[in-house]
C-alpha cells in the first residue's frame, strides 16, 4: 500500500517539477537574444543596408553607453537622426513575436549570448547582401 501511495505522489511531483523546469527555461531565455535569433532583416536601399550593418556591428562590439549615445542615418539618409534601437525596430523583424524595448536592448547588449545572436544575424545578412559573382564560362 505504501508503494502505491508513493507512486501516486511521485506523479504530481514529477509534473510540478517539469512545470518549474519549463518556467525556469522560459525565464532564462533572453528577449534580446530571441529578437535577433533567426530574424529577418529588411532593407530597400544600399544606404539602409549600410546603416543596418553599422548598427549590428556596433551592437556586437561597442559598449552599451557608446551605442546609446551614437546616432545613425534615417531611411532618407539624414545623418544622426536615429538611435540603434530605432534602426533595429525599423529593419529587423523577429522570427517570432518578441517584445523588445530600448531599455532591454541597452541593458543586455554586452551579454555574451546577445552579442553572439547579433553576430549571427550580421553574418547571415552579409551573406545575403554580398554581390553575387557572375558564373564563368
Amino acid at each position: 500500500m505504501t508503494s502505491r501511495r508513493s507512486f501516486l505522489l511521485a506523479i504530481p511531483l514529477a509534473l510540478a517539477s517539469a512545470r518549474v523546469g519549463n518556467v525556469r527555461a522560459q525565464a532564462e531565455r533572453n528577449p534580446v537574444v530571441e529578437y535577433f535569433r533567426n530574424a529577418e532583416i529588411q532593407t530597400e536601399t544600399n544606404k539602409q543596408q549600410e546603416q543596418v550593418i553599422a548598427v549590428l556591428t556596433d551592437l556586437s562590439e561597442r559598449s552599451a553607453s557608446s551605442i546609446r549615445e551614437r546616432r545613425y542615418a534615417d531611411d532618407d539618409g539624414n545623418a544622426g537622426k536615429w538611435t540603434a534601437f530605432l534602426v533595429v525596430k525599423r529593419h529587423i523583424v523577429p522570427a517570432r513575436p518578441t517584445r523588445l524595448t530600448e531599455e532591454m536592448l541597452y541593458r543586455d547588449v554586452e551579454r555574451t549570448d546577445v552579442r553572439s545572436a547579433v553576430r549571427q544575424a550580421l553574418e547571415a545578412y552579409r551573406k545575403l547582401t554580398r554581390p553575387q559573382k557572375a558564373p564563368t564560362s
